[in-house]
C-alpha cells in the first residue's frame, strides 16, 4: 500500500521541517487479530500536530512513521462479526484510553495516531481494532467525517465532559486557534448551552462563527478586546476553551465568572504563562487539561454529531496523497477557516509535486 513515511534530517540553517516520502510499504497483517477490522481509508485530514512532528516539536518523533491522526473509510475486511465489508466508518485516533473519565488508565500506554508505534492514517489501509472504529454519521461525506475525529473528540471531552456546558452557559472560544482545527468547538456549544463568544483577527471570520453557532466576536488585536469581549457577552463567562495560552491566559481569567472552568488543550501562543494567582481562589477556578479523549468518549461524540446532525467545516480538499505536501502548505501558512482533508487515498498519487 502507499503510506506517507517521515524522512528525518538534521537542521542545517533555518527552521527544521523533515520531509515526507509516499512510498510502498507492506498492508497491515494478515490474518487480522482478533476483534480487529482492515479499513480502506478514503480520506484523511491534517492538524496541527503533523506540522509541530515535521519542525521536530514534538516529542519522541521517530524515523519513518506514518503521519496522520484523522480518516474515514470503508472496512476491508474484519476478523470479528461487529463490521461488515463495506461498511463507512470513521477512527478513533486515541490509543490506550478506554473509559476512565480523568485520565489514561495507564498514561504510558496512551498514544495517538500518526507516530511509531502507532501507524497513522496518510495511509491507503489500516489496521484497527473493532471498539475504536465508529459509523461515520449518515450525514456527513467521506470528506466532512474525516475532519471530525481528532478535533471532535477534543471539542466533545472540552465542552462536554469536562466543562460540563449547559444550557444558559457563557462560553469563550479563542478563535485564532480553534479555527484551524475544524471549528467544532462552537456547534458543540450551541448544541448543549448558549454558544460561544470567540475573539479573531478578520471581521469574516466573525461572520463564519456566528454562522457555526457563537453569539459574537471581537479581534483580539484590539486594545480594549477583554472589555469589549465581556461587553459582546453581556456577562463573565463560564468556561473557556483555549488552545493559544501565552500571554492572554491572565486576561482569560480576569473574564471567567465565579466556579468557572478553564480548559487548556494548546499552547500555539506560548508555553509560558503568567496571571494573577488569588484569582483561582477567591473565583473558585478549575483549570483543566485537555488532550485528546477515551474510547468511550469518542463513541459518545459521534453519537453526539449524528443526534444534532453537525457538520464539521472542511477548507479544502486536496486528491491524492500526492498533494499532501500542498495541503501542508496552507497549514504552516494558517489562514485556513476549518479542516485540510486529503481525498481519494484509494486512487494512489494522483497529482504530485514529491
Amino acid at each position: 500500500m502507499l503510506a506517507a513515511k517521515l524522512q528525518q534530517h538534521q537542521k542545517t540553517s533555518g527552521t527544521k521541517y523533515d520531509p515526507i516520502q509516499i512510498t510502498h510499504v507492506k498492508l497491515p497483517p494478515s490474518p487480522l487479530p482478533p476483534a480487529h477490522a482492515l479499513v480502506a481509508i478514503h480520506c484523511a485530514a491534517l492538524n496541527h500536530r503533523d506540522v509541530y512532528i515535521r519542525e521536530g516539536l514534538y516529542p519522541a518523533v521517530t524515523d519513518g512513521s506514518i503521519l496522520g491522526s484523522d480518516a474515514s473509510g470503508t472496512i476491508e475486511a474484519s476478523s470479528s462479526g461487529l463490521w461488515a465489508k463495506g461498511d463507512r466508518v470513521l477512527v478513533n485516533p486515541a490509543r490506550g484510553w478506554i473509559s476512565q473519565q480523568d485520565s489514561p488508565e495507564a498514561v504510558h500506554e496512551f498514544n495517538i495516531l500518526g507516530l511509531l508505534p502507532e501507524q497513522g492514517t496518510f495511509a491507503q489501509f489500516i489496521s484497527v481494532h473493532q471498539d475504536d472504529l465508529a459509523p461515520l454519521p449518515r450525514h456527513l461525506s467521506f470528506e466532512q467525517g474525516s475532519a471530525l475525529p481528532l478535533a471532535g473528540l477534543t471539542a466533545y471531552r472540552a465542552v462536554v465532559t469536562l466543562g460540563k456546558c449547559k444550557a444558559g452557559d457563557k462560553v469563550l472560544i479563542p478563535g485564532k486557534y480553534w479555527r484551524r482545527r475544524g471549528s467544532l468547538c462552537p456547534p458543540v456549544c450551541s448544541c448543549v448551552g448558549r454558544g460561544g463568544v470567540g475573539d479573531f483577527i478578520e471581521p469574516d471570520k466573525i461572520a463564519q462563527a456566528m454562522a457555526l453557532g457563537a453569539r459574537g466576536g471581537v479581534s483580539y488585536k484590539d486594545d480594549q478586546w477583554p472589555a469589549k469581549l465581556n461587553s459582546a457577552s453581556g456577562a463573565s463567562f463560564n468556561l473557556v476553551i483555549d488552545g493559544a495560552s501565552g500571554p492572554n491566559l491572565s486576561a482569560y481569567i480576569r473574564l471567567m465568572e465565579l466556579g468557572g472552568t478553564l480548559c487548556i488543550y494548546g499552547a500555539v501562543a506560548g508555553s509560558n504563562s503568567t496571571f494573577t494567582v488569588p484569582f483561582l481562589w477567591f473565583k473558585h477556578l478549575t483549570i483543566k487539561g485537555v488532550c485528546m479523549g477515551s474510547r468511550q468518549e469518542f463513541q459518545e461524540m459521534v453519537a453526539f454529531v449524528a443526534e444534532k446532525k453537525i457538520v464539521p467545516v472542511v477548507h479544502a480538499v486536496f486528491k491524492g496523497l500526492g498533494r499532501l505536501d500542498d495541503a501542508f502548505d496552507v497549514m504552516r501558512a494558517g489562514s485556513q477557516m476549518g479542516k485540510l482533508v486529503v481525498s481519494e487515498i484509494q486512487g494512489g498519487l494522483r497529482e504530485s509535486r514529491l
